[in-house]
């Protein structure tokens, strides 16, 4: 190489930070100095004198070397750290204000516990985000395939909880099955999407019946589960469709695609209302007031609290504390409402709004095409966990077991949404250094 090339790229490289792009953006200049060369050369120059003017035409080294490095710099989305902040702090406030006005000794005891799970989704978010994902992409097979053998294990030495299989015990530790193996499922799929999803009919025939595989062993267990992953795979292919990787023919695989989900959709309500106690679900949904001290006691409850709930203060909060059963867990909103008030809980809401919509708008900056379906599949899965969760604390929808993700108490899930968040920021740190870095291939 030519030393006065050498030594500007030395120069330049010496201010780029990320040093796994060095050689990708050393390729870049050398062509561009190549190019400079040439036209040089056809000018009558000589090759020596043509490199030191193709130099001298890219400019100052350091210069180019500092924009080149702003350029592809790690970045983090502040934004979204301080609003996920803000949700944790909430949540944990509405634990230690009820802590403080109770002398019962189970609640120290849950915000204790609340948290080691707070600590120990930190340090999943801390892991996630520095983490390479492309390694994701390359493991989707083999994450994909212990997703379902955790699924096939529970379906036969779960712990039974209410009638559903949802727990498995591993020594001491309880892990919720189904809130860890939902969101594994969603980044094994994508993985598998990108691998192997070509403009083929076929490939897309195979991917449905993966895809309905773990649909089918939930859904028996706990339709909800089941309901949120096919929405979410249903928007992961249509997005993939949609994306500049997809080759076949749009219109044609998405009417094939929503045919047949509509079919299926119409099957799965089908069999849903078979059962009589979900049939009386929904009626008590209707008209709670039909079964007041059954199955509607808890939405009456729950409408109690919001009544009684003032715009500031706790006037909610003995109906919360004296009524509500395991207030903790799917209906920390109703807590929130009845220990702050209105005001705050809207503050949360609207945190929640604006969390989802600026995560919305990073998943669209991102080049990269796998990490971009990762971030729709993560941004999806919170937005129906967090609205679902909200309308149900408000009225507006059944009951059917769906926590606040970052608020309510639960260990699994706790964690795994810190996981989740952790790895939606690390595809936005890298979101300028990714496609240059061939550190991970596949």
């Amino acid at each position: 190489m030519n030393l006065a090339v050498a030594n500007y790229l030395k120069n330049v490289l010496s201010k780029v930070k990320c040093k796994k792009i060095h050689s990708a953006l050393e390729e870049e200049l050398i062509d561009h100095i190549e190019c400079i060369k040439e036209s040089y050369i056809e000018e009558g120059m000589d090759e020596t004198l043509a490199y030191k003017k193709a130099v001298e035409q890219m400019g100052c080294a350091a210069e180019v070397g500092k924009d080149l490095n702003k350029a592809h710099a790690y970045h983090m989305e502040w934004s979204v750290l301080a609003l996920l902040i803000g949700i944790v702090t909430i949540g944990v406030g509405a634990f230690v204000y009820w802590n403080i006005q109770t002398t019962q000794g189970e609640i120290a005891y849950y915000f204790g516990r609340q948290v080691v799970f707070i600590g120990l989704g930190i340090l999943g978010f801390i892991g996630a985000y520095f983490f390479d994902y492309r390694y994701l992409k390359k493991w989707s097979v083999w994450i994909y395939g212990i997703a379902l053998l955790l699924l096939v294990y529970n379906k036969f030495f779960g712990i039974d909880v209410n009638g559903s299989r949802s727990w498995i015990r591993i020594g001491s530790l309880s892990i919720g099955v189904y809130t860890m193996v939902v969101p594994t499922l969603i980044v094994g799929y994508i993985g598998l999407i990108k691998c192997f999803a070509k403009e083929r009919s076929k490939d897309y025939f195979v991917l449905g019946i993966v895809g309905i595989l773990p649909i089918i062993l939930i859904m028996d267990e706990q339709f909800r589960s089941a309901f949120l992953l096919g929405i979410i795979f249903l928007l992961i292919v249509t997005s993939h469709i949609l994306s500049k990787d997809f080759d076949g023919n749009r219109k044609q695989f998405l009417t094939i695609l929503y045919s047949l989900t509509g079919g299926v959709g119409i099957f799965g309500a089908f069999w849903y209302l078979q059962a009589p106690y979900r049939k009386a679900r929904i009626d008590v949904f209707l008209s709670p007031e039909q079964d007041p001290v059954g199955m509607g006691y808890i939405p009456m409850q729950l409408k109690n609290v919001r009544e009684q709930a003032s715009l500031l203060g706790d006037s909610g909060f003995q109906v919360v504390s004296a009524n509500v059963p395991d207030p903790f867990g799917d209906y920390m909103l109703t807590v929130i409402i009845g220990c702050f008030g209105w005001f705050i809980a809207a503050i949360l809401i609207i945190m929640v709004a604006m969390m989802i919509i600026r995560m919305y708008k990073v998943a669209w900056k991102i080049q990269d095409s796998y990490g971009k379906l990762l971030c729709i599949g993560i941004v999806s899965l919170f937005t129906i966990q967090f609205f679902y969760n909200i309308g149900m604390n408000l009225g507006y929808l059944p009951l059917i077991g769906i926590s606040l993700p970052f608020v309510s108490y639960g260990g699994t899930g706790m964690v795994m949404n810190f996981v989740l968040m952790g790895l939606f920021l690390n595809i936005y740190r890298k979101k300028d250094v990714v496609l240059l870095d061939n550190s991970v291939v596949g």
